[in-house]
């Protein structure tokens, strides 16, 4: 909710320019104290292309009576999540019984991530200090989720070798 069009101190800005779209997380907003930009999904460009101001907020949240704006600080977005998670019973931990919150969502897009694009673009896209991270927590995947790629990434009907691993077996060997 905090993102804007316009750079301001401790604030996250949305820089969109084609095809090197990104977001601008300052100094002031980050555990390291560095400024950074994470390149945005294409499907986010295209999301907020047709938004674009030059400054201000990117979402305005509206009350749902009333149609008047809400205040920012009054918003607690990791738990209006979390109630969703709740109310819809998305249950990420049977054995807790623990329903959806802010952090699955995290985890989900950092999961879909991984099987498009190499280790080192998604440690960015995560924003995460160290590659170990990374690959902790979403390159080392489950062979039944590699199984279930799709074509494109090399994987055809069950066969988790696709092309490279194919042409590695019909090398004769000596």
């Amino acid at each position: 909710m905090a993102l804007r069009w316009d750079h301001r101190p401790g604030g996250v800005s949305v820089e969109l320019n084609g095809k090197q779209s990104v977001l601008v997380f300052d100094a002031e907003s980050q555990k390291s104290g560095r400024s950074e930009a994470v390149p945005l999904a294409p499907e986010a460009v295209e999301l907020l292309t047709p938004m674009q101001r030059g400054a201000g907020w990117v979402f305005e949240p509206m009350a749902m009576r009333g149609g008047v704006p809400l205040a920012r600080h009054a918003l607690k977005i990791g738990k209006i999540i979390s109630d969703i998670g709740k109310k819809a019973g998305v249950v990420t931990d049977a054995g807790s019984g623990r329903t959806a919150t802010a952090h699955d969502l995290r985890r989900a897009n950092g999961a879909r991530w991984s099987k498009r694009v190499m280790p080192a673009v998604l440690k960015q896209l995560m924003r995460h200090a160290e590659i170990g991270t990374t690959m902790t927590y979403y390159v080392q995947q489950d062979a039944r989720i590699t199984a279930s790629l799709p074509a494109e990434s090399g994987n055809t009907r069950g066969n988790t070798l696709g092309d490279a691993g194919r042409r590695m077996q019909k090398t004769p060997r000596n």
